[in-house]
């Protein structure tokens, strides 16, 4: 089995279930999420990317999604860029705007590692939550089982 497959084979085996609260990732240690996310998302395509961010962030509660959202849009902005030059529509939390913030970042392997790196975003428990979500999402569409995903911890 390839490197590749042998990467999808363990996301597939340890990310089934979208999670419905923080906790559910608990056991996900920060650099698992972010390592499996980068490889995982190089092998994809833009729309594989885009449809499994919607996705994840639409089985996210509405509660939960603005401070996703806003944890995202404030990294970006931190780190220089601004969200309308990455295709940000407002200031809204839409399953879009996730969708094109986190494709926007991790089609930049800098800024990806700025942002999900230690001490990123994905130090956030709701955050690793949903990108885990997002992670498995990928990984089901590459697989071509379709649904989605995470953690069966």
């Amino acid at each position: 089995m390839t490197n590749f497959g042998s990467l999808l084979e363990d996301v597939l085996q340890n990310y089934t279930n979208v999670p419905q609260s923080p906790s559910e990732v608990a056991n996900v240690s920060h650099q698992e999420a972010y390592n499996h996310y980068n490889q995982l998302v190089q092998q994809a395509t833009p729309q594989q990317i885009r449809e499994a961010h919607e996705q994840a962030f639409q089985q996210v509660p509405q509660s939960q999604r603005e401070s996703v959202f806003a944890s995202l849009l404030n990294a970006l902005t931190h780190q220089g860029v601004n969200p309308q030059a990455a295709g940000i529509q407002g200031n809204y939390a839409t399953p879009q705007n996730f969708a094109q913030i986190t494709q926007y970042i991790s089609q930049n392997p800098g800024l990806m590692q700025s942002i999900f790196g230690q001490g990123g975003v994905l130090s956030s428990p709701i955050a690793k939550m949903v990108l885990t979500g997002a992670l498995a999402m990928v990984a089901n569409k590459m697989s071509n089982r379709g649904g989605g995903a995470v953690s069966n911890l």
